[in-house]
């Protein structure tokens, strides 16, 4: 049985919680011989390419958002 392991989302490097570079290095180390694919926004591309030149990333559009993920949700809903 093989792994693969998705790594989504922005591509950040230098922040002390999300530093996508660092931790990149920590799973490929734990995860030996697992699958690694990764998808971000088309405005990641730059900053991906720069940071990861030998591995493929898959780019979507970012979609338009049309409503607020808290304020739109009925309050019944809320937790």
């Amino acid at each position: 049985m093989r792994v693969a392991v998705l790594v989504t989302g922005q591509v950040k490097t230098g922040h002390p919680l999300g530093d996508l570079v660092k931790n990149n290095n920590r799973m490929k180390t734990i995860l030996k011989g697992a699958d690694f694919y990764y998808g971000a926004w088309n405005s990641f591309k730059k900053e991906f390419e720069k940071n990861f030149p030998e591995e493929k990333c898959y780019y979507f559009e970012e979609p338009k958002v049309h409503y607020h993920p808290y304020i739109d949700v009925p309050k019944e809903a809320h937790i």
